[in-house]
C-alpha cells in the first residue's frame, strides 16, 4: 500500500470530478464520516515527495491493497467464466491473469493524480487526459453481446439453455456466493448496525474533503497558484487548472494543455504540494481512527481475513490454457 490507499476509489472519484477527468468504478462508500478539525501542525518535518504513491497513509492499514483488489475482480471474472463453461458458453476467452497487474496500473494511474497530475514523464504525452490504456478498452457485458441464452445464463434473467441447470442468480450470482464464501467482500452482508464494508472509505473521502478546506492546504494552493502566475496561468488550485475547459473538452490533448500541465507538476513539488495535503490528510485520518478505535480493530481483522480468504481461492483455481501454472 502506498500514499493513495489502494481503496481510494471513493476519494479518487472526488479528485477526478474536481479534476475533470474520468474515474474507474469502484465501491462505493457512505456519507463521509464526521471528523474533527485537524489540530495545528506537529513539529515533524513535512515530507517532500515527487509522487502521490510513495508515502501510506494511515486508512491503507484499513483497506485491500491495489493488488488485492484487482485479484478480487479478477476472481470474480474467473469464477463467472468457469461457471459459464460447464454451461457450454466460452465467456471472457481473452480473460488472463494478466488482468491483475494491468488493475494494479490502473490505480497506481488514477492515485498518481489525487490531487492533479504529478507524474512528469506522463504529462509530456498526455497533459491532464488520462493514457488510453488507463481508461479501459472492455465494455460491460450486455444481452446484446452474450446473446438470449448466455446472458440468461450469466444473470440468472431470462430462459435457461436446455437441459442446462442455471444456478440460482445465475452464474454471476454464483460467483458472488463463491466469494462470499471464501471470506471476500463478507462485509456487505453485515446486517444491523453500521456497516464496517465502508468505514474506511467514508473516513478517506471525508479526510479528503476536509483537507481541501484547512489552512495549510489553502496556504500550499496559494503559493502553487502564485508560481503558476508567472507562466501567465491564472488557478486557484490545482484542481481547477486540470479541469480547464480547454482540456476536458478536447479528445486529446494540445501543445499549451501539455506545456501548462508541466507548470503545473513543476509548481506542485515548488510550493510541495504533495507532501502539504500528505500531512494533513494523514491527520485527518489519524483522528478519525482514534474516534472509532474498536470499529477499526474489527475493520482491519476483516480486512486480514479477506487478504487470506484471496490468497486461497487464487491458488484453489485451476491454471487458465496457455497460462503456466504457479511455482509451488
Amino acid at each position: 500500500m502506498r500514499l493513495g490507499g489502494t481503496t481510494i476509489l471513493a476519494v479518487m472519484s472526488l479528485g477526478c470530478v474536481l479534476a475533470g477527468a474520468g474515474c474507474a468504478s469502484g465501491r462505493s462508500a457512505a456519507a463521509p464520516a464526521a471528523v474533527r478539525p485537524a489540530s495545528t501542525p506537529s513539529a515533524a518535518p513535512t515530507p517532500t515527495p515527487s509522487s502521490v504513491l510513495q508515502y501510506q497513509l494511515p486508512l491503507a492499514a484499513y483497506q485491500l491493497t491495489a493488488l488485492q483488489n484487482a485479484e478480487e475482480d479478477y476472481l470474480a471474472q474467473r469464477l463467472e467464466q468457469l461457471c459459464l463453461g460447464k454451461l457450454g458458453f466460452s465467456f471472457l476467452p481473452g480473460l488472463s491473469e494478466k488482468a491483475i497487474a494491468q488493475g494494479v496500473r490502473i490505480t497506481d494511474e488514477f492515485e498518481s493524480r489525487l490531487y492533479g497530475v504529478s507524474d512528469p514523464v506522463a504529462v509530456r504525452t498526455y497533459g491532464y487526459h488520462l493514457p488510453s490504456w488507463a481508461q479501459g478498452t472492455g465494455k460491460p457485458v450486455s444481452a446484446a453481446d452474450l446473446g438470449a441464452a448466455e446472458w440468461a445464463a450469466l444473470t440468472g434473467n431470462g430462459p435457461a439453455p436446455a437441459g442446462r441447470p442455471v444456478p440460482r442468480g445465475g452464474c454471476s450470482g454464483q460467483a458472488e456466493h463463491e466469494l462470499q464464501q471464501a471470506g471476500i467482500n463478507a462485509t456487505t452482508q453485515r446486517s444491523g448496525g453500521s456497516d464496517l464494508s465502508t468505514l474506511a472509505g467514508s473516513a478517506q473521502l471525508a479526510s479528503f474533503e476536509h483537507a481541501q478546506s484547512s489552512p495549510p492546504v489553502r496556504a500550499v494552493f496559494a503559493r502553487w497558484s502564485a508560481c503558476m502566475r508567472r507562466y501567465g496561468d491564472h488557478y486557484a488550485t490545482p484542481f481547477t487548472a486540470a479541469a480547464d475547459p480547454r482540456w476536458t473538452r478536447s479528445a486529446t490533448p494540445s501543445r499549451l494543455e501539455i506545456q501548462t500541465a508541466g507548470h503545473d507538476i513543476g509548481c506542485k513539488f515548488r510550493a510541495n504540494v504533495l507532501g502539504v495535503e500528505f500531512v494533513v490528510v494523514s491527520r485527518y485520518q489519524d483522528q478519525a481512527i482514534t474516534a472509532r478505535a474498536a470499529a477499526f480493530a474489527q475493520v482491519k481483522k476483516i480486512i486480514a481475513s479477506e487478504a487470506l480468504g484471496l490468497r486461497r481461492l487464487m491458488a484453489s483455481l485451476p491454471t487458465q490454457p496457455g497460462q503456466n501454472a504457479a511455482p509451488s
